[in-house]
Parts: C-alpha cells; sequence; structure tokens
C-alpha cells in the first residue's frame, strides 16, 4: 500500500482542523488533549489506520500504564530535588515529551541546576573526582555554565551501562549522524538518582560519552565509576571505542 502525500496529508489535517473548531471545545479540554497521555491518541490512531476494537483497548491501556508510570517517576523527581537540593519542586506532566519504545528513565532538570551544584551533591554521599582542580563548570563551554535557564525533560534506556547501540561512535559520529545524547549534567544527576534508589553506581564496566556536553576547547566530558568513585574527564569529539558510549536522549 502506497504511503499517503504530504499534500492528502495536509488536507486531511485541514478538515480535522474544521471539524474540531465546530465542536466549540473548551480550552480546559484542549489542554487535556494536548497532553500525551489522553485516551485521545490511541483512539485516533485506532481510527485513522482502521484498527479493530480488541486492538484499540491495548493501545488505550498502554498509554494508560505509561501515564502511571509518567506520574510515579515525576512525583520521584520531586521528592528527590526536595531531599537532595531543597528545591520545592512542582513539575507539569504535560511537558513531558512523547516516549518512545525501550526509553523508559525519565530525567528532569528543574530550572535553576547547574553542574556545580549537582557535582557538590554527588560529593556529600560518595566520593567523587574531576579532571581538573578548577571548578567542573569553568572547563565548559559557556552555554553549559551556570544555572540552566528553563526546566528539561528526556527519556533514556533505563539501564546501568551506557548504550551498547552507540557503541564505537565518537561525539562528532553521533552529531553527524543527528543522534541526540546526554549532557554532562543529566549524566551528574542520573548518578545521584540512580544512587539514592539502590545504593549502587551506573558505568561500572563501560564509560558514559556525555555527547551532548562540550569543553570550552571542544573536548567532550566522560563520566563512570572508578573503583571507589564516580569520575569525570574529558576528551577529544573524535575518540572512539568499545567501551566508551552515550546514552540516547529522546525528547
Amino acid at each position: 500500500m502506497a504511503k499517503a502525500n504530504p499534500d492528502s496529508v495536509f488536507s486531511l489535517a485541514s478538515r480535522l482542523a474544521n471539524r474540531m473548531n465546530s465542536l466549540d471545545l473548551s480550552q480546559e479540554r484542549i489542554d487535556e488533549v494536548m497532553k500525551s497521555g489522553d485516551p485521545f491518541w490511541p483512539r485516533f490512531d485506532a481510527a485513522i489506520l482502521n484498527i479493530d476494537s480488541g486492538v484499540m483497548k491495548d493501545l488505550e491501556n498502554r498509554v494508560t500504564t505509561r501515564t502511571k508510570d509518567t506520574e510515579a517517576q515525576i512525583k520521584a523527581w520531586e521528592k528527590f530535588y526536595s531531599e537532595f537540593f531543597s528545591l520545592d519542586f512542582k513539575f507539569d506532566a504535560a511537558l513531558i515529551p512523547q516516549r518512545q519504545s525501550g526509553f523508559n528513565r525519565l530525567i528532569i532538570i528543574p530550572q535553576g541546576m547547574s553542574i556545580s551544584k549537582a557535582f557538590a551533591a554527588c560529593k556529600q554521599h560518595f566520593k567523587c573526582w574531576k579532571h581538573t582542580d578548577e571548578d567542573l563548570e569553568s572547563v565548559m563551554r559557556e552555554s553549559e555554565r551556570g544555572p540552566v535557564k528553563e526546566t528539561t525533560s528526556r527519556w533514556f534506556r533505563d539501564r546501568v551501562e551506557a548504550d551498547e547501540e552507540v557503541q564505537g561512535k565518537s561525539a562528532n559520529d553521533l552529531e553527524c549522524e543527528k543522534i541526540e545524547g546526554i549532557t554532562l549534567l543529566e549524566r551528574i544527576i542520573f548518578e545521584l538518582k540512580y544512587w539514592s534508589e539502590t545504593k549502587k553506581h551506573l558505568d561500572v564496566s563501560n564509560v558514559t560519552l556525555c555527547s551532548g556536553s562540550r569543553c570550552s576547547g571542544g573536548s567532550v566530558p566522560y563520566a563512570y565509576w572508578y573503583v571507589d568513585e564516580f569520575s569525570v574527564r574529558w576528551d577529544d569529539a573524535d575518540s572512539r571505542n568499545s567501551i566508551l558510549r552515550s546514552r540516547v536522549a529522546v525528547g
């Protein structure tokens, strides 16, 4: 079956927009529908794809399950930032990006968080080491220094070791392939969050290449657990080997 051409898709979208406008919807209902967990979406998918009712029910159940899990993760993040940073942090679920299959770990970075704050919080609970005597932020590019300007959230694979799917790919390789990777700030926060849940650490056998970040000179930071400490180093953006892997981000 041939794929629909763009003009026909736009024509359908225009007709749907006119139809919805004729229903005199409230703003409240529009806001509800805009959330990825609203039952409208699996029902729409089922209707537009002409899927039978049994499959549609399964789709609805999956969305409900994902929504409940997402809400639980949001609550866990709010508790985490309260306990470790004394932040009265409330997150709007509507801002959560659509998750993809296999990406089940939500990482939220609140407005005002910084690499220095995150690293200092880690040091309060376990041994940490960085490849500089200076403040860690001072070696990063300007856009990654200081407090973040707005709250962000992205999905990652929920695993201890960095993604084997991008094994052997350098930061430059990933950039060329337009694959978004974890930032240094996200990786540091992930370390502390995982420790708070398990009292264990990430990347005990491999190394997370923080391909979403850059140092001021163009090198790329990476992080891992080495013997008895959380370590942050950096290397050339073309560096690649079997244990140096990014964590792919969705969002």
